[in-house]
């Protein structure tokens, strides 16, 4: 049976990198993983692809679907005028975990309640993961209080964002203040142990991590032993996903 991994965490945290050594892992291990495809109906950004980050649809796409088989999708607004949404194909959800190992679903914090009763009913495992840029421990460590947190987190995801130059000041700052209101919404709705909160330190900018990381695959070297901070950090999060006895 499948297991679906609900993977969340503010914009440049990391989740692509981590998605793609997850992958890397199935792959010499005879695994079958797949990521199920949402819909959106925001604009594409650079370096993104229709049908593999998102199925980029209009709002007005996405509610005649959900009206005409309302059992199917799941239309779910993402902004407080609901002029934002995303959509998911709870069928091809069903579909993807009877398939396949793993099925990865890259959503928010608060819209994952539907994606695990589709799973659930099924019979499926869910492991539900957050990431984020640091853990309360770092934030006592460097003297930021409960108060501060905010701006922090702001100014640690803003410095991944402009690095990694896939959109303009203005957006960049939107997401990079949305992070601390997705960091704080990620606890609020964290239901004990359901949710794990792991701490990557090497944001999608990262582009040393990108290039060890390619190369690696060129090599076939990817899980060769490596005490490379990075590549350690690659293996705690596809030892959180697939424990070890799953191997």
């Amino acid at each position: 049976m499948g297991t679906l991994i609900i993977l969340s965490g503010p914009s440049g945290v990391g989740k692509g990198p981590m998605t793609k050594a997850l992958e890397l892992h199935c792959e010499s291990t005879g695994k079958k993983i797949t990521k199920h495809v949402l819909y959106n109906n925001r604009a594409m950004r650079k370096g993104e692809a229709d049908g593999v980050t998102y199925h980029f649809v209009s709002k007005k796409q996405m509610i005649s679907m959900r009206d005409s088989n309302a059992n199917r999708y799941h239309l779910f607004y993402l902004s407080e005028d609901k002029e934002k949404c995303q959509m998911l194909d709870k069928e091809k959800l069903s579909e993807e975990l009877n398939k396949n190992d793993l099925v990865l679903l890259e959503i928010l914090p608060t819209q994952t309640e539907t994606p695990k009763s589709v799973a659930v009913s099924g019979g499926h495992v869910v492991r539900e993961i957050f990431i984020s840029p640091l853990s309360d421990d770092e934030f006592k460590a460097l003297g930021i209080s409960d108060g501060e947190r905010d701006s922090a987190a702001t100014a640690v995801m803003l410095t991944k964002l402009i690095n990694r130059d896939t959109e303009d000041w203005e957006d960049q700052l939107k997401r990079a203040k949305r992070a601390a209101d997705e960091i704080k919404e990620a606890r609020m709705h964290s239901n004990g142990k359901e949710k794990v909160f792991f701490i990557n330190h090497f944001g999608e900018d990262n582009r040393y991590m990108w290039d060890l990381l390619h190369d690696a695959i060129e090599k076939g070297q990817f899980n060769q032993a490596d005490n490379l901070a990075i590549f350690q950090t690659f293996k705690r999060f596809i030892n959180l996903v697939i424990p070890v006895k799953e191997y």
